[in-house]
Protein backbone atom coordinates (compact mmCIF):
# COMPACT_ATOMS: atom_id res chain seq x y z
CA UNK A 1 0.00 0.00 0.00
CA UNK A 2 0.99 3.24 -0.72
CA UNK A 3 0.66 5.60 1.88
CA UNK A 4 -3.29 5.67 1.89
CA UNK A 5 -4.85 7.71 4.25
CA UNK A 6 -5.71 6.87 7.25
CA UNK A 7 -8.54 7.91 9.81
CA UNK A 8 -7.99 8.17 13.13
CA UNK A 9 -11.43 8.41 15.61
CA UNK A 10 -11.06 9.97 18.90
CA UNK A 11 -14.92 9.69 21.00
CA UNK A 12 -13.98 11.92 23.91
CA UNK A 13 -16.81 12.88 27.14
CA UNK A 14 -15.30 15.02 29.61
CA UNK A 15 -11.81 13.94 28.84
CA UNK A 16 -10.13 17.28 28.95
CA UNK A 17 -7.27 16.45 31.07
CA UNK A 18 -6.01 13.81 29.10
CA UNK A 19 -7.24 14.89 25.71
CA UNK A 20 -4.29 17.06 24.96
CA UNK A 21 -1.63 14.23 25.16
CA UNK A 22 -4.27 11.98 22.91
CA UNK A 23 -3.75 14.65 20.54
CA UNK A 24 -0.09 15.23 20.62
CA UNK A 25 0.61 11.40 20.18
CA UNK A 26 -1.47 11.70 17.04
CA UNK A 27 0.25 14.71 15.56
CA UNK A 28 3.39 13.74 16.41
CA UNK A 29 3.37 10.49 14.00
CA UNK A 30 5.55 10.50 11.44
CA UNK A 31 2.94 8.97 9.10
CA UNK A 32 2.10 11.96 6.67
CA UNK A 33 -1.57 11.21 5.30
CA UNK A 34 -3.48 11.18 8.57
CA UNK A 35 -6.95 12.22 8.68
CA UNK A 36 -8.04 12.83 12.64
CA UNK A 37 -11.57 13.45 13.87
CA UNK A 38 -12.48 14.09 17.07
CA UNK A 39 -16.39 13.51 18.11
CA UNK A 40 -16.97 14.94 21.49
CA UNK A 41 -20.32 14.37 23.18
CA UNK A 42 -21.50 17.59 24.58
CA UNK A 43 -18.74 18.06 26.73
CA UNK A 44 -19.21 20.55 29.88
CA UNK A 45 -15.19 20.31 30.65
CA UNK A 46 -12.89 22.23 29.24
CA UNK A 47 -12.75 19.57 26.44
CA UNK A 48 -14.22 22.39 23.17
CA UNK A 49 -11.65 24.80 24.50
CA UNK A 50 -8.96 22.59 23.93
CA UNK A 51 -10.34 21.10 20.35
CA UNK A 52 -10.37 24.77 20.02
CA UNK A 53 -7.35 25.82 20.50
CA UNK A 54 -6.00 22.81 18.90
CA UNK A 55 -7.66 23.55 15.98
CA UNK A 56 -5.81 26.45 15.32
CA UNK A 57 -2.64 25.21 14.36
CA UNK A 58 -3.45 21.43 13.69
CA UNK A 59 -5.32 19.85 10.75
CA UNK A 60 -8.36 17.77 13.04
CA UNK A 61 -11.52 17.84 12.05
CA UNK A 62 -13.97 17.76 15.35
CA UNK A 63 -17.52 17.61 16.25
CA UNK A 64 -19.48 18.59 19.39
CA UNK A 65 -22.55 17.77 20.51
CA UNK A 66 -24.94 15.27 22.42
CA UNK A 67 -24.82 11.44 21.51
CA UNK A 68 -25.70 7.67 21.98
CA UNK A 69 -22.70 6.98 23.77
CA UNK A 70 -19.05 5.90 23.20
CA UNK A 71 -19.97 3.51 20.27
CA UNK A 72 -22.48 5.52 18.64
CA UNK A 73 -19.82 8.68 18.28
CA UNK A 74 -17.33 6.56 17.12
CA UNK A 75 -19.75 4.87 14.44
CA UNK A 76 -20.70 8.35 13.59
CA UNK A 77 -17.12 9.39 13.29
CA UNK A 78 -16.58 6.29 11.24
CA UNK A 79 -19.40 7.30 9.17
CA UNK A 80 -17.33 10.74 8.08
CA UNK A 81 -14.49 9.08 7.64
CA UNK A 82 -12.77 8.96 4.36
CA UNK A 83 -9.64 7.05 4.97
CA UNK A 84 -8.76 3.49 3.62
CA UNK A 85 -7.39 2.23 6.75
CA UNK A 86 -9.11 3.57 9.87
CA UNK A 87 -8.71 2.68 14.52
CA UNK A 88 -10.22 4.82 16.95
CA UNK A 89 -7.73 6.08 19.77
CA UNK A 90 -10.25 7.16 23.10
CA UNK A 91 -9.90 10.51 24.76
CA UNK A 92 -8.15 9.22 27.65
CA UNK A 93 -5.19 6.51 25.62
CA UNK A 94 -2.12 7.72 23.41
CA UNK A 95 -0.03 6.08 20.90
CA UNK A 96 3.29 5.79 22.45
CA UNK A 97 5.40 5.28 19.34
CA UNK A 98 6.03 8.20 17.17
CA UNK A 99 5.75 5.49 13.96
CA UNK A 100 2.91 3.60 15.07
CA UNK A 101 0.59 4.04 12.13
CA UNK A 102 3.73 3.97 9.95
CA UNK A 103 4.41 0.40 11.27
CA UNK A 104 0.62 -0.61 11.34
CA UNK A 105 0.10 0.47 8.01
CA UNK A 106 3.42 -1.36 6.33
CA UNK A 107 2.16 -4.80 7.25
CA UNK A 108 -1.09 -4.36 5.93
CA UNK A 109 -1.66 -6.64 2.45
CA UNK A 110 -3.66 -8.29 0.26
CA UNK A 111 -3.99 -10.84 3.27
CA UNK A 112 -4.38 -8.55 6.14
CA UNK A 113 -7.73 -6.64 7.16
CA UNK A 114 -7.00 -6.00 10.18
CA UNK A 115 -3.29 -5.06 11.92
CA UNK A 116 -2.84 -4.86 15.99
CA UNK A 117 0.06 -4.40 18.26
CA UNK A 118 0.39 -4.36 22.09
CA UNK A 119 1.11 -1.51 24.51
CA UNK A 120 1.48 -0.53 27.68
CA UNK A 121 -1.43 0.09 30.88
CA UNK A 122 -1.11 3.38 31.90
CA UNK A 123 -1.70 5.19 35.21
CA UNK A 124 -4.14 8.14 35.28
CA UNK A 125 -0.74 9.79 35.12
CA UNK A 126 0.54 8.63 32.55
CA UNK A 127 3.06 5.98 33.76
CA UNK A 128 3.76 2.85 32.36
CA UNK A 129 2.56 0.04 34.44
CA UNK A 130 2.23 -3.66 33.00
CA UNK A 131 2.88 -4.47 29.27
CA UNK A 132 0.34 -5.69 27.39
CA UNK A 133 1.40 -8.13 24.88
CA UNK A 134 0.49 -9.20 21.64
CA UNK A 135 -1.24 -12.67 21.46
CA UNK A 136 0.67 -13.96 18.40
CA UNK A 137 -1.56 -17.03 17.08
CA UNK A 138 -4.16 -16.66 18.96
CA UNK A 139 -6.70 -14.33 17.06
CA UNK A 140 -9.09 -16.55 15.39
CA UNK A 141 -12.59 -16.54 15.74
CA UNK A 142 -12.78 -19.54 18.36
CA UNK A 143 -10.23 -18.00 20.79
CA UNK A 144 -11.87 -14.70 20.59
CA UNK A 145 -15.31 -14.77 20.93
CA UNK A 146 -13.72 -16.51 24.28
CA UNK A 147 -10.83 -14.38 25.51
CA UNK A 148 -10.53 -10.56 24.19
CA UNK A 149 -6.95 -10.75 23.25
CA UNK A 150 -6.86 -7.75 21.19
CA UNK A 151 -5.91 -4.29 22.77
CA UNK A 152 -8.19 -1.50 20.45
CA UNK A 153 -5.96 1.21 20.58
CA UNK A 154 -3.27 -0.53 19.16
CA UNK A 155 -5.46 -1.75 16.41
CA UNK A 156 -6.10 -0.71 12.78
CA UNK A 157 -8.85 -2.53 10.66
CA UNK A 158 -9.69 -1.74 6.21
CA UNK A 159 -12.23 1.21 6.52
CA UNK A 160 -14.88 -1.13 3.63
CA UNK A 161 -15.02 -3.91 6.47
CA UNK A 162 -16.65 -1.67 8.47
CA UNK A 163 -19.40 -1.28 6.12
CA UNK A 164 -20.72 -4.25 6.51
CA UNK A 165 -19.56 -5.11 10.07
CA UNK A 166 -20.75 -1.80 12.53
CA UNK A 167 -20.10 -1.79 15.73
CA UNK A 168 -23.35 -2.42 17.69
CA UNK A 169 -24.27 0.96 19.12
CA UNK A 170 -26.25 -1.03 21.82
CA UNK A 171 -23.37 -1.85 23.67
CA UNK A 172 -21.81 0.62 25.81
CA UNK A 173 -18.95 -1.29 27.33
CA UNK A 174 -18.32 -4.81 25.36
CA UNK A 175 -19.20 -3.36 21.92
CA UNK A 176 -15.06 -3.33 20.40
CA UNK A 177 -14.68 -6.84 21.90
CA UNK A 178 -18.00 -8.11 20.04
CA UNK A 179 -16.79 -5.61 17.09
CA UNK A 180 -13.76 -8.39 16.70
CA UNK A 181 -15.35 -11.22 17.40
CA UNK A 182 -17.26 -10.74 14.49
CA UNK A 183 -14.15 -9.35 12.25
CA UNK A 184 -12.02 -12.36 13.24
CA UNK A 185 -15.06 -14.55 11.57
CA UNK A 186 -14.63 -12.63 8.04
CA UNK A 187 -11.09 -11.63 7.84
CA UNK A 188 -7.48 -12.40 9.29
CA UNK A 189 -5.81 -10.79 12.18
CA UNK A 190 -1.82 -9.83 11.42
CA UNK A 191 -0.42 -9.30 14.90
CA UNK A 192 2.48 -6.93 15.30
CA UNK A 193 4.95 -7.30 18.37
CA UNK A 194 5.48 -3.63 18.75
CA UNK A 195 4.20 -1.26 21.78
CA UNK A 196 2.26 0.99 20.12
CA UNK A 197 -0.51 2.28 22.18
CA UNK A 198 -0.92 3.24 26.28
CA UNK A 199 -4.35 2.09 27.85
CA UNK A 200 -4.82 4.67 30.79
CA UNK A 201 -6.81 2.75 33.87
CA UNK A 202 -8.43 5.54 36.11
CA UNK A 203 -11.19 5.82 38.15
CA UNK A 204 -13.31 7.20 35.62
CA UNK A 205 -12.24 5.16 33.11
CA UNK A 206 -15.58 2.87 31.79
CA UNK A 207 -13.59 -0.61 32.64
CA UNK A 208 -13.80 0.54 36.63
CA UNK A 209 -16.69 2.39 36.32
CA UNK A 210 -18.89 0.48 34.60
CA UNK A 211 -20.42 -1.96 37.40
CA UNK A 212 -23.26 -3.62 36.94
CA UNK A 213 -24.13 -2.22 33.38
CA UNK A 214 -20.79 -3.15 32.18
CA UNK A 215 -20.86 -6.69 34.20
CA UNK A 216 -24.32 -7.93 32.18
CA UNK A 217 -23.23 -6.64 28.88
CA UNK A 218 -20.05 -9.09 29.04
CA UNK A 219 -22.30 -11.45 29.67
CA UNK A 220 -24.23 -10.87 26.84
CA UNK A 221 -21.08 -11.34 24.75
CA UNK A 222 -20.43 -14.93 26.09
CA UNK A 223 -23.83 -15.37 25.48
CA UNK A 224 -24.31 -14.13 22.16
CA UNK A 225 -21.11 -16.92 21.03
CA UNK A 226 -21.09 -19.89 23.10
CA UNK A 227 -24.78 -19.81 24.69
CA UNK A 228 -24.46 -21.01 28.65
CA UNK A 229 -21.43 -22.22 28.44
CA UNK A 230 -18.62 -22.27 31.87
CA UNK A 231 -17.50 -19.29 31.20
CA UNK A 232 -21.00 -17.82 31.00
CA UNK A 233 -22.00 -19.27 34.29
CA UNK A 234 -18.85 -18.00 36.29
CA UNK A 235 -19.94 -14.74 35.31
CA UNK A 236 -23.28 -15.09 36.04
CA UNK A 237 -22.30 -16.47 39.44
CA UNK A 238 -19.95 -13.65 39.96
CA UNK A 239 -22.60 -11.28 39.06
CA UNK A 240 -24.79 -12.79 41.50
CA UNK A 241 -22.75 -12.98 44.39
CA UNK A 242 -21.42 -9.09 44.06
CA UNK A 243 -25.38 -8.05 43.75
CA UNK A 244 -26.17 -10.64 46.61
CA UNK A 245 -23.03 -9.21 48.64
CA UNK A 246 -24.21 -5.41 48.27
CA UNK A 247 -27.33 -6.02 50.62
CA UNK A 248 -25.77 -8.53 53.04
CA UNK A 249 -24.98 -6.98 56.51
CA UNK A 250 -20.99 -5.98 57.20
CA UNK A 251 -19.65 -9.33 58.58
CA UNK A 252 -21.08 -11.91 56.56
CA UNK A 253 -20.46 -9.40 53.51
CA UNK A 254 -16.65 -9.79 54.29
CA UNK A 255 -17.22 -13.60 54.49
CA UNK A 256 -18.50 -13.87 51.58
CA UNK A 257 -16.06 -11.20 49.87
CA UNK A 258 -13.02 -14.05 49.30
CA UNK A 259 -15.21 -16.03 47.33
CA UNK A 260 -16.66 -13.66 45.19
CA UNK A 261 -12.97 -12.20 44.71
CA UNK A 262 -11.82 -16.24 43.51
CA UNK A 263 -14.93 -15.82 41.24
CA UNK A 264 -14.19 -12.59 39.52
CA UNK A 265 -10.36 -13.35 39.55
CA UNK A 266 -11.63 -16.94 37.37
CA UNK A 267 -14.08 -15.13 35.30
CA UNK A 268 -10.65 -12.51 34.45
CA UNK A 269 -8.87 -15.56 33.60
CA UNK A 270 -11.51 -16.79 31.32
CA UNK A 271 -11.59 -13.35 29.21
CA UNK A 272 -8.58 -11.98 29.56
CA UNK A 273 -9.29 -9.05 31.95
CA UNK A 274 -13.14 -9.03 30.22
CA UNK A 275 -14.28 -10.42 33.54
CA UNK A 276 -15.48 -8.72 36.74
CA UNK A 277 -13.33 -6.28 38.04
CA UNK A 278 -13.62 -5.54 42.13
Amino acid sequence: MAEPLVSIITPSFNQGRFLIETLRSVSQQTYPNIEHIVMDGGSTDDSVEVLRNWAESHAIEWHSGADNGQADAIQRGLELAHGEVVAWLNSDDVYLDRTAVSSAVSHFSNAASVVTGGGWYLSEAGLRLSRIPVRAGRLDYRTLSCLDWVLQPATFMRRDLLRDCPLDTNLHYAFDWDLFVRLSAVTKFIPVDSEWAGYRRHDGGKTISGGAHRRRELIEVIARYHGKSGRYAVMRLTDFGLRAAERLPAVPRRAADRLIHTLADISNELTNGRGIQI
